[in-house]
C-alpha cells in the first residue's frame, strides 16, 4: 500500500467484534470549537434530520442543519467546513458552531459535473470532490469548478481524507482500502482484513496518522473505526446513521519563528557604518578599536607651499661713455639731457653715483681743454 502508517498491531475481525462504547482516541490538539478534533455531518434514519456532531467520549449534536450536506472538507484558512448540498450542487460554508452559508450554485465551464459527488477533502485550499469518474477541483473563495482529473477506473466510496498525499476511502463490501491520487487519477486498491463485509463506510477524517471512519449499520449500530492501512480496530460506536461525512479539523500552522525587526542584537561598534570624515578627525567615545589591530589614523592632507618669489632682474649697467672726440677750437656743445630710468617696469634701482662723478669729470676736463685751448691761442697771437 502507498504509504502505509504502520502504527495497530491488533485486528478486529468480523467474527470477533467487540463494540465499544464511545471513547476518546490518540489525536491532535483540536481547536476550541472542534473537541474531539473531528466535525461530523450526518443524520437520524428515523428523524431524516441532519445537524452537526461532534465526538469526544460520546456524539454531542452541535446544531441542526437546514438539509442534506455531502463532501465536506476543512479549511485551514477559513476555519470552516465546506460542503456540496442539492442535485446541482451549490457550495455551503459550515462554522464550528453550525452556522450555515449558501455560497450558491457553481459555477462550471467546461467541466464534468458533481452531481452524486459524496466524498471530498480539502487540499491545497482547494475542495477535491470524488465523483464516479473524476476528482474535481473547487474555489472556495470564487465559488467555481477549476479543474477536474479522469479517474483510470470507477470508485463506488461514501467519502474520502486527505491522508499520505492522496484521497483514502473504505469500501466494506470490497473489503478494501481505495486510493486516489488527485494529481493523476490513478486507483490503488488495498485489501484490509478486519472490515466488515456489509453496510457503507462514510465520515473518513484522517487524525493522528490514521484513518477514522464510520461503517454505518453493523448489527444494529454505527461502529467507528481506525487502521493504519494494514489492520483495523474499533474506537467506539452509537445509534445507527445515514449519510455521514466528517473532517478533521487541522490546527492552523504555526508561524516560524522569526526575529522581529525591534528585536534584532545591536551590532558591535566596530560593525557599526562610520561617520563621514570631518577636518579635523576625533575618535568617537562609542567607537573602541578592535583588538589586536591599531586602527589607521588618517593620512594628513598635503601642504602645498607658495610659488617661491621669481627674482627681479636689475637693469642693466649703462656701458662706457663712447670715447670722446679729441678737443677742439669748435665751441663746446650743449649738455646732453640727464639719463632717466622709466620706473614702470620692474621698479629699477636707483642711478649709481659713478655717473655724477663722471659728469663731473668730463665738465672740468672741457673745462681745462677750453682753458688750454684758449691760452695756446693767446701765445700764438703774440708770437706774430
Amino acid at each position: 500500500m502507498r504509504g502505509a502508517v504502520r502504527r495497530f498491531v491488533a485486528a478486529a475481525g468480523l467474527g470477533t467484534l467487540v463494540l465499544l462504547p464511545m471513547a476518546a482516541v490518540a489525536q491532535q490538539d483540536p481547536d476550541e470549537a472542534c473537541p474531539g478534533g473531528v466535525l461530523y455531518t450526518w443524520a437520524d434514519p428515523e428523524r431524516r434530520q441532519y445537524a452537526l456532531y461532534t465526538v469526544d467520549g460520546e456524539p454531542e449534536k452541535v446544531a441542526d442543519l437546514p438539509e442534506r450536506i455531502n463532501a465536506v472538507g476543512w479549511s485551514v484558512e477559513d476555519r470552516a467546513l465546506y460542503g456540496l448540498a442539492g442535485m446541482e450542487p451549490r457550495l455551503i460554508r459550515v462554522s464550528p458552531e453550525g452556522e450555515w452559508t449558501d455560497l450558491g450554485p457553481l459555477e462550471n465551464e467546461g467541466y464534468p459535473g458533481l452531481r452524486g459527488a459524496f466524498a471530498a477533502d480539502f487540499a491545497d485550499e482547494r475542495l477535491l470532490a470524488v465523483t464516479k469518474g473524476h476528482v474535481v477541483s473547487v474555489d472556495p473563495v470564487e465559488a467555481a469548478v477549476t479543474d477536474a482529473v479522469e479517474l483510470s477506473e470507477p470508485v463506488a466510496v461514501g467519502d474520502v481524507a486527505l491522508w499520505e498525499e492522496a484521497l483514502w476511502g473504505v469500501d466494506p463490501s470490497e473489503g478494501e482500502l481505495v486510493g486516489i491520487d488527485p494529481e493523476t487519477g490513478e486507483v490503488t486498491r488495498t485489501e484490509l482484513p478486519g472490515l466488515p463485509d456489509r453496510g457503507t463506510a462514510g465520515a473518513v477524517a484522517a487524525v493522528d496518522g490514521a484513518l477514522r471512519f464510520v461503517v454505518h449499520d453493523v448489527d444494529g449500530r454505527a461502529v467507528f473505526f481506525e487502521t493504519d492501512g494494514n489492520t483495523v480496530s474499533t474506537v467506539g460506536d452509537t445509534d445507527v446513521i445515514t449519510s455521514s461525512d466528517a473532517a478533521f479539523c487541522a490546527a492552523e500552522p504555526e508561524p516560524d519563528p522569526s526575529p522581529s525587526p525591534s528585536a534584532t542584537p545591536s551590532e558591535s561598534p566596530s560593525e557599526s557604518p562610520s561617520p563621514p570624515p570631518s577636518p579635523t578627525p576625533s575618535a568617537s567615545p562609542s567607537e573602541s578599536p578592535t583588538l589586536g589591530a591599531a586602527p589607521s589614523p588618517e593620512a594628513p592632507s598635503p601642504v602645498i607651499p607658495p610659488p617661491a618669489p621669481q627674482p627681479v632682474a636689475p637693469p642693466p649697467a649703462p656701458g662706457p661713455p663712447d670715447p670722446e672726440e679729441p678737443p677742439s677750437l669748435r665751441p663746446v656743445p650743449p649738455m646732453p639731457p640727464r639719463y632717466e630710468v622709466d620706473l614702470a617696469v620692474g621698479d629699477p634701482e636707483p642711478e649709481p653715483e659713478e655717473n655724477d662723478t663722471l659728469r663731473t669729470r668730463f665738465l672740468v676736463t672741457g673745462l681745462i681743454a677750453f682753458a688750454v685751448l684758449g691760452g695756446s691761442a693767446a701765445t700764438a697771437r703774440r708770437a706774430r
